[in-house]
């Protein structure tokens, strides 16, 4: 069920559905919300989605400029650069670290909606609400189709780490823009809490779904995670 409801941390309005609806894109609620001549809620769609569309322009800017960062001065300055991005953004007032876990998730899925996930790129996927944990099925996420296009066309610039690092899951091969999910939702929250905030399952074959996992209670999190 389709909710759009304020929230007093990030000053704004958000879409809190039930879980099961989380992942419909705005454009689809857009639609019928048109068609049965709602329009109040058709506007405030209208504002979600302008919100929602700025995520796609910063992805695919943050792709370019990590690998920049990589080809001229060395994979160890891409993590030097997301460690210095994401300490500048709390130091400046980031609010986020102050979300509850259910309007981290409904804040965070805003992001998915725009970012071309899901069959047909069409911004859907599936959260599934497990006794212990949310789990968010991309199939693919928003790099996974990247991913997928430059098997097709392997001159498709996506920028990827040479070698295995930490903050790319002890692998090679994985996107750059990926390593941030890792060192800004997994290995730095670890470092200065214990915990992480969201954990992640990097799919090897592009044509595997990524998933997203945040478990409720982060005192039950598997030792694996916080390792």
């Amino acid at each position: 069920m389709y909710r759009f409801e304020y929230s007093r941390v990030l000053g704004r309005h958000v879409r809190k559905d039930d879980w099961k609806d989380l992942g419909t894109p705005t454009w689809t609620l857009l639609k019928q919300a048109l068609k049965e001549k709602k329009r109040t809620q058709a506007l405030d769609l209208f504002d979600n989605m302008f919100r929602e569309h700025g995520c796609l322009d910063v992805a695919d800017r943050l792709n370019k400029c990590l690998s920049y960062i990589a080809s001229h001065h060395g994979e160890y300055h891409v993590e030097k650069a997301l460690r210095w991005w994401r300490t500048n953004l709390i130091n400046a007032g980031d609010n986020v670290g102050s979300l509850s876990l259910e309007e981290l998730i409904q804040y965070q899925t805003e992001e998915l909606r725009f970012g071309f996930t899901g069959p047909g790129s069409r911004g859907s996927f599936i959260v599934d609400d497990e006794k212990d944990r949310f789990v968010i099925n991309l199939d693919p996420c928003q790099v996974g189709r990247m991913r997928r296009i430059k098997k097709i066309n392997p001159d498709f610039e996506l920028g990827t780490t040479k070698s295995a690092h930490d903050w790319s899951w002890g692998k090679k091969d994985v996107p750059y823009l990926c390593t941030r999910c890792r060192l800004w939702w997994e290995m730095m929250p670890v470092e200065e809490g214990g915990v992480p905030v969201r954990m992640h399952e990097f799919p090897d074959n592009p044509d595997d779904p990524c998933r997203i996992i945040y478990y409720k209670d982060r005192k039950k999190i598997p030792e694996a995670f916080v390792k």
